[in-house]
């Protein structure tokens, strides 16, 4: 069991933050400034099937983030609500180079609107992640890859056009 479950945790902390006041559709976004703390987040898996450096694993998982940020208005280092996200976790590692990895779960959070009244919503969402990569070195110890990940809002209670809803990262 030992070396199947996995916890973890972290803490951000934004030493630095400052820039313009964006603007967008007549909203201002007034810009973080100073240093802050975020919100704890507590992680953690349990590897079902496979083994370390099989090419396929099959795990289960999940993170919890505990509102330990000192503000979440304004600071976006926080939300200043618990919240979660259950996943289900596939990868591996095929020929000692090639590792990949996929999971899936839905974000638990309360629902906001950002951006006054014909903001856009966001609230609980399904997220998918996924990444493939090669390991360099005699050691791989250096690993270098591309990743993406996605988010779609579930509960749109505010109507918020799809392309404002959903997220895509490359």
């Amino acid at each position: 069991l030992r070396s199947r479950l996995f916890f973890h945790a972290s803490f951000p902390v934004a030493l630095l933050q400052q820039g313009g006041n964006p603007v967008a559709d007549g909203t201002t976004f007034a810009s973080p400034s100073g240093a802050d703390i975020g919100d704890l987040r507590l992680g953690v898996r349990l590897r079902i099937l496979g083994e370390a450096r099989d090419a396929f694993q099959l795990a289960l998982g999940g993170y919890a983030w505990l509102p330990t940020a000192k503000s979440s208005a304004g600071t976006y280092l926080g939300e200043g609500d618990v919240r979660g996200l259950p996943q289900i976790l596939l990868g591996g590692r095929v020929a000692e180079r090639f590792v990949w990895a996929l999971d899936a779960g839905v974000d638990l959070r309360g629902s906001r609107v950002f951006g006054g009244v014909n903001g856009t919503s966001q609230g609980t969402m399904l997220r998918i992640d996924g990444g493939a990569g090669v390991l360099l070195g005699d050691a791989r110890n250096l690993q270098i890859g591309l990743e993406g990940s996605a988010g779609f809002l579930l509960a749109n209670e505010t109507g918020t056009p799809v392309e404002r809803a959903t997220n895509l990262e490359a």
